[in-house]
């Protein structure tokens, strides 16, 4: 009988290497589907009869969205001896999905469950 070793005890150096590539990866194809995201809600803001947002509310607005992430990224990267919320060896990496994970959260505190409700629309629609 043969035993399976894991690559990550094999060869940790590579493993590392590998992994840090595919993170880094991971935030470049985020940073690209985050603008195409941002611009299909401005979008709609602007074009939907009922809200008909102006480009001076539209700029306005899409500054907010950036000064939270940034609020949002800055709380999670900050030194733990700083940030009292954060625990020592949490979040080394610039995960932007931090700032996601915290809207969706905060999202259902508010009583709005956005993957049930990207569920039930992705039926509706069939996007796929």
């Amino acid at each position: 009988m043969k035993a399976k070793i894991p690559f990550e005890k094999r060869n940790p150096k590579a493993a590392a290497a590998s992994k840090a590539e595919i993170q880094k990866q991971l935030i470049e194809t985020n940073a690209e589907y985050e603008l195409e995201v941002d611009a299909l809600f401005l979008w709609v803001l602007h074009t939907h009869p009922k809200y008909r947002l102006g480009l001076s509310r539209i700029k306005e607005l899409y500054e907010e969205v950036f000064r939270m992430r940034k609020e949002i990224y800055e709380f999670y990267k900050a030194d733990p001896k700083l940030n009292k919320h954060r625990k020592s060896g949490e979040l080394k990496s610039d995960n932007k999905q931090t700032a996601y994970w915290i809207s969706i959260s905060k999202l259902l505190d508010y009583g709005f469950d956005i993957k049930a409700e990207f569920e039930r629309l992705d039926k509706k629609y069939k996007l796929d």
